[in-house]
C-alpha cells in the first residue's frame, strides 16, 4: 500500500495542472478578500464573522479547483491509458483507488488549511492597518465555520474522486463537477420549492456543504451533520466508481 501511495503521491506532484490548480486554489480566494477588505469604505467595522463571511465567498473557487485537482488524478489516467500500466502492477483495483483518495484528500485538506491561513492573516492585517481589528471570538462558531471550510475541501475532493471513476471523461466530467453545485441543485431546490417539497433542499449535498461554511447558524442542516452528509455522498460516489470499476476493462 506504501508503494501505491508513492506512486499516486509522485503522479500528482510531478504534473503541472495539480500545482497550477493548487497555487490558484490559495491565491484566488486571497486576492478576492484583499480586495474587499482594501476597497472597502467601512472597513474598520469589519470583525471576525464579516472576514470569515468574505473569506467563505472566495473560498467556494478554492472548492471547485480542488475537486477538479482530484477528478484529473483519477480521469486523466483513464484518458492517457496510462491505467493499465498501474493496474498491471497492482492487480487488486481497490488499493489504487485508495492511495488515490488518500493522496486526493491529504492534497485538498493541505491546500484549504493554507488557504484559509493565508487568506485570514492578509483579511486581518488588511483590517487592523486601516483601523480595525478582527478576532475569532468576534462572533459565534467562527472556528466551526472554518473548520467547515477545511472538511468541505474534502467533500469537494472525493467527489471529484468518484466522478473521475464514473465518467473517466476529464472534459465531462470537471463540467459536471462544476455545474453539480451551480447549476444543478439551484434547478432542483427550485423546482422542488415551487413544488411544495422543500424539505428536499436540504439533502442537496453540495449546496448543504458550501452553506455550511458561508451561512454559519443558518444550514439547511445543522452542524455536523451539514459536512457529514456531504462526506457521505462522497465516500458513496467512490464506492459506486471503485465497483464500476472492477467491473469493466482498464
Amino acid at each position: 500500500m506504501i508503494a501505491n501511495l508513492r506512486s499516486e503521491w509522485l503522479k500528482v506532484r510531478t504534473l503541472r495542472v495539480h500545482l497550477l490548480l493548487t497555487v490558484f486554489a490559495v491565491l484566488l480566494p486571497l486576492a478576492v478578500t484583499a480586495l474587499f477588505t482594501g476597497l472597502a469604505s467601512d472597513a474598520e467595522s469589519i470583525g471576525g464573522d464579516d472576514l470569515v463571511a468574505i473569506m467563505g465567498a472566495g473560498m467556494v473557487i478554492s472548492l471547485m479547483l480542488v475537486g477538479v485537482s482530484s477528478l484529473l488524478a483519477v480521469s486523466a489516467e483513464y484518458g492517457y491509458n496510462t491505467v493499465r500500466v498501474t493496474y498491471a502492477a497492482t492487480p487488486r483495483r481497490w488499493k489504487v483507488i485508495a492511495a488515490k483518495t488518500v493522496v486526493n484528500s491529504v492534497v485538498a485538506t493541505v491546500t484549504m488549511l493554507i488557504a484559509i491561513i493565508v487568506t485570514w492573516l492578509a483579511g486581518s492585517t488588511i483590517v487592523s492597518q486601516r483601523g480595525g481589528e478582527v478576532a475569532l471570538s468576534d462572533g459565534e462558531d467562527l472556528g466551526l465555520t472554518l473548520a467547515a471550510m477545511v472538511i468541505v475541501g474534502l467533500v469537494f475532493a472525493w467527489f471529484g474522486t468518484g466522478l473521475g471513476m464514473l465518467i473517466r471523461n476529464s472534459a465531462l466530467g470537471v463540467t459536471l463537477l462544476v455545474l453539480w453545485p451551480l447549476l444543478l441543485e439551484n434547478v432542483i431546490s427550485l423546482v422542488a420549492t415551487l413544488a411544495n417539497f422543500e424539505q428536499i433542499v436540504r439533502w442537496l449535498p453540495l449546496q448543504t456543504a458550501i452553506g455550511a461554511m458561508t451561512t454559519a447558524g443558518s444550514d439547511a442542516l445543522s452542524w455536523p451533520w451539514s459536512v457529514l452528509w456531504p462526506l457521505g455522498c462522497g465516500a458513496f460516489l467512490i464506492g459506486a466508481g471503485l465497483i464500476v470499476d472492477t467491473r469493466r476493462d482498464a
